[in-house]
């Protein structure tokens, strides 16, 4: 499985779409590293998304991990709060 591609596209937690070929071995996990324009003003970005397209074999996946990013500490920390995953195709 390989993540071929990650963007960021909401507006307070941004990162244009980017090829990022990371090779995921079988039963394993992996790091991925996207800088993220994130703006720090007002509370907490709610609905924040992380979008991976994924390959498996001949089969492209769409991964959406809807995020909370906390900023008032300086340091966006963000928390996963729902995965969807759906075939591309």
């Amino acid at each position: 499985m390989q993540i071929v591609r990650a963007a960021a596209p909401h507006a307070r937690f941004r990162a244009d779409e980017q090829e990022i070929p990371v090779d995921i071995p079988a039963a394993g996990e992996c790091e991925v590293s996207l800088p993220v324009h994130v703006d720090h003003s007002g509370d907490d970005v709610e609905n924040a998304s992380l979008v991976l397209g994924v390959r498996s074999g001949a089969i492209d996946w769409q991964v959406l991990a809807r995020l909370r990013v906390h900023t008032a500490d300086g340091m966006p920390q963000p928390r996963t709060e729902h995965v969807e995953v759906q075939q591309i195709g």
